[in-house]
């Protein structure tokens, strides 16, 4: 019975139900199928609750980006370990978690749901940042600490120098210092020390009086230090000993600290004494390690970032960029000198309101603006911008190209635009279609009464010039309801000649408002196989690029060239327009490059007709010449 029950549903229930960790398991959707009491119990919900919310719902908007990326990572079947986020718990409150999460799959290999262990580490992270703010509150003490003792020095050596001192009263005051002073004669031999040498070398000051300065530097290090005592005897002055190097002295167990050391050369009825402060700086060796490998860190992930990244002051002058920023802006120039030069002078007082919300404590995220480069090109940019109030109260911005997000943004409007115009035309066509049959069957009724009647010949002229217009509106019409309805995507045999003509008649109002001419040389025996509808949008968007080429009065001429195999046939399609540049050319097929202006084209039209031609098994090339006009070749397998 027990081993029934170990192995049963229920006992892993209540194991879960038990355990002190969170257990959640998620749909591939996001919604919440299982959490364990623990879940239920740290964050507040309900099973009610967890039935109408999504496992997004209550991540911290901070982090659902980096989690919606490690969910698709955990569904395509890779395990994530030690990830920490933010949970958002029912009275509103945040935890910190902690854990590891991977998904189940059917035998199909068809994701059926995500598991995932959590545990509460919010504890854990406050006291992390309490720890980077004892480590910048200890750097502020360091700093203020090392001047107290500059000052101390400086205020020591005034007092020395301006008064002749009793050796008692001079004593007094070497011991009184907060700093570890040390005084010898000219010979190095230690004549006097304070307290705080004590503490710092763990030697008893009888232990040191009489000895050798040598004492206390490592062996390695003493014939040099005695070349530098020499020679500062023979030109004293006060200044910093070992200036630029690393100073190491040595402890009376033997080990070695890192010292900063001050000399200053006391003359007096005795002779020349040299006196020593020494500073234990282990502990700001240590945090400017710290402080060293953070910089690091910091700068590594800036230039790892697809944004520009640009610190900057109160007056625009720019302090720091990234490597992103450099590449954004200027390839040649490691930075710009001012934020002022990047933004267009009619976006002045918006960006300054802006750095004022920044400055009051908003974060601004997605300000969508224009930056000028150097050479003064304009780009659409997202700026996400923050003031930093500690340190020095810069401004951080991050700068994001997003040309290719407008032009999707609008080639995405312009297709939304096109539908709604074909189902006006639609409409349109199917409105029009009764009354043009009307008037049709009206105007032959009129010829069929006339027809008795010479007299009346030339009415009867007139009503077939009508009936003749009529008809060619409803084929007009018909064309229009055939274009718009949504294509049948099968592959057929058709003439070159009949897809050629169907898309002349397409654009031949444009043709007759730009007083372009059209010939079509193409045979009637070319046959091939192809989904009539595609190829129809691609001549029919080549022939408009010839337009728009062309401007007002040209000639395109569409002709069909053999090859000597017999098996292909070469469509070339020939305008009089201004000509592609050479430099331009190789990327004419490249998806949203376009040599025209932005209200005429989004650069899409040239990679969808390659794109359709390799599926016909075919292939396209163009050949242009500036102020010539362009040739455009299209290979295609005859049926």
């Amino acid at each position: 019975m027990i081993d029934d029950y170990l192995n049963s549903k229920a006992y892993f229930y209540d194991l879960c139900e038990n355990l002190n960790d969170m257990i959640q398991s998620v749909s591939p959707q996001g919604k919440i199928l299982y959490v364990n009491k623990s879940w239920r119990k740290k964050l507040g919900y309900t099973n009610t609750d967890i039935k109408n919310i999504n496992i997004f719902d209550i991540i911290d908007p901070e982090y659902t980006d980096v989690c919606k990326k490690e969910f698709k990572k955990v569904l395509s079947g890779k395990s994530i370990n030690n990830i920490v986020v933010k949970f958002i718990k029912k009275d509103g409150k945040k935890v910190w978690v902690e854990g590891n999460a991977n998904c189940h799959f059917d035998e199909k290999g068809k994701p059926l749901f995500t598991r995932g262990i959590f545990r509460d580490v919010t504890e854990r992270k406050n006291l992390e940042l309490k720890v980077s703010k004892l480590k910048s509150d200890l750097e502020e003490t360091i700093q203020k600490k090392t001047l107290e003792l500059e000052l101390t020095n400086k205020a020591l050596q005034k007092e020395i120098n301006s008064r002749k001192l009793t050796e008692k009263s001079f004593k007094q005051i070497i011991e009184a210092s907060p700093s570890a002073l040390l005084m010898t004669n000219v010979q190095g031999t230690i004549q006097m020390v304070n307290t705080q040498i004590e503490n710092i070398f763990n030697y008893k000051k009888d232990e040191l009086i009489g000895e050798k300065v040598e004492i206390l530097i490592p062996s390695n290090l003493t014939r040099k230090h005695k070349e530098y005592r020499k020679e500062f005897v023979n030109k004293p002055s006060s200044r910093p000993m070992g200036y630029g190097r690393d100073l190491i002295a040595l402890k009376k167990d033997g080990s070695h600290i890192p010292v900063e050391i001050g000399l200053s050369p006391i003359k007096s009825d005795a002779g020349l004494h040299i006196l020593a402060s020494i500073i234990d700086i282990t502990q700001r060796k240590n945090t400017e390690k710290e402080i060293k490998e953070s910089k690091e860190k910091l700068s590594a992930v800036m230039n790892n970032t697809s944004d520009a990244i640009i610190e900057f002051d109160d007056s625009g002058n720019i302090l720091i960029t990234n490597n992103q920023a450099s590449q954004f802006f200027d390839k040649s120039k490691s930075q710009s000198n001012n934020i002022w030069e990047i933004i267009p002078s009619e976006s002045t007082e918006v960006f300054k309101t802006i750095l004022e919300k920044a400055k009051k404590g908003s974060n601004i995220n997605d300000y969508e603006t224009e930056a000028i480069l150097t050479n003064g090109r304009r780009k659409p940019v997202s700026i996400g911008l923050t003031y930093s109030k500690s340190g020095n109260k810069n401004y951080i911005v991050t700068i994001r190209d997003i040309s290719e997000s407008i032009v999707l943004r609008n080639k995405i409007i312009d297709i939304e635009k096109s539908q709604i115009v074909g189902k006006m035309a639609e409409g349109f066509a199917h409105h029009m279609s009764t009354p043009l049959a009307s008037i049709l069957l009206r105007v032959q009724m009129l010829k069929e009464d006339f027809s008795a009647n010479n007299d009346l010949q030339q009415y009867i002229d007139k009503l077939e010039l009508i009936e003749e217009q009529v008809g060619y509106g409803q084929k007009v019409i018909q064309r229009l309801l055939k274009f718009v309805s949504k294509p049948n995507y099968e592959k057929q045999i058709a003439r070159i000649v009949d897809i050629l003509k169907e898309s002349v008649e397409i654009v031949k109002p444009l043709l007759k408002k730009n007083n372009i001419d059209i010939i079509l040389d193409v045979s009637n025996t070319y046959i091939i196989r192809c989904d009539q509808n595609l190829f129809q949008m691609v001549i029919s968007d080549l022939i408009i690029n010839s337009i728009d080429a062309i401007g007002k009065d040209g000639q395109i001429i569409v002709s069909t060239l053999d090859e000597n195999n017999n098996s292909n046939v070469i469509l070339k399609i020939s305008d009089t327009g201004t000509g592609i540049q050479r430099n331009v050319l190789p990327f004419v097929f490249e998806p949203f490059f376009t040599t025209k202006t932005k209200d005429k084209g989004t650069g899409l039209g040239l990679s969808v007709a390659k794109r359709v031609i390799k599926e016909h098994n075919g292939d396209i090339n163009i050949e242009s010449f500036v102020g010539k006009g362009t040739d455009v070749l299209i290979k295609l397998p005859l049926y």
